[in-house]
């Protein structure tokens, strides 16, 4: 389908000035001749004369530099996250740029120093508290397995256990209290007694 560029190009600047009922004719050429969808129609015919296709969410695809500053400012992010001990992304963004220079001086990233360019630095102090917690999901799910029990009650065992009703009688002795007035001053003083 090398013509669909072309198709829209072509759909896009007749349909920049026409009417709505216009509009909808020319959708339903353009659906019919490139195969899409009417929903995926508006879209491509928004994007116009772009040949590059988008990335995800719609944006520009990301180019391979970008990815490589992506990359870097994760492996950076774990180190700090992991020798800051493991804040959330809520306390850990607004502390980032410190944080860098201070780990930095005391040689904390050592082992990351040869991926702390001024680009990964920017990328670092920019990120939102959501985007560390997004970053760091895979690292936390890897640290932090959910717990698995190995064993798991029987119904015999939950049956032999007694749930007790508000209205069931106790067995044995139970604590009761009463009003007793003291002959010290007449204050009234509650005296607890047990299995009396």
């Amino acid at each position: 389908m090398a013509a669909r560029p072309e198709i829209t190009k072509k759909y896009a600047r007749e349909n920049a000035g026409a009417a709505k009922k216009e509009r909808g004719r020319m959708l339903d050429e353009l659906v019919g001749v490139s195969g899409w969808s009417r929903a995926n129609g508006p879209a491509a015919d928004r994007r116009g004369d772009q040949t590059s296709r988008p990335g995800p969410g719609g944006g520009p695809q990301a180019s391979s530099g970008h990815l490589m500053v992506l990359s870097a400012a994760l492996k950076v992010l774990i180190q700090v996250w992991t020798v800051l001990g493991e804040p959330c992304g809520k306390y850990l963004a607004p502390i980032m740029e410190a944080s860098l220079a201070q780990l930095e001086g005391f040689g904390e990233l050592d082992q990351v120093a040869a991926r702390l360019s001024e680009p990964v630095r920017a990328q670092l102090a920019a990120m939102s508290p959501a985007t560390i917690e997004r970053m760091l999901r895979p690292t936390k799910a890897a640290r932090y397995p959910a717990a698995k029990s190995a064993t798991r009650p029987s119904a015999a065992l939950r049956s032999s256990i007694g749930v007790r009703q508000a209205m069931d009688e106790m067995d044995g002795p139970r604590a009761s209290s009463r009003s007793t007035l003291w002959p010290t001053g007449g204050t009234a003083s509650r005296v607890s007694t047990r299995g009396r």
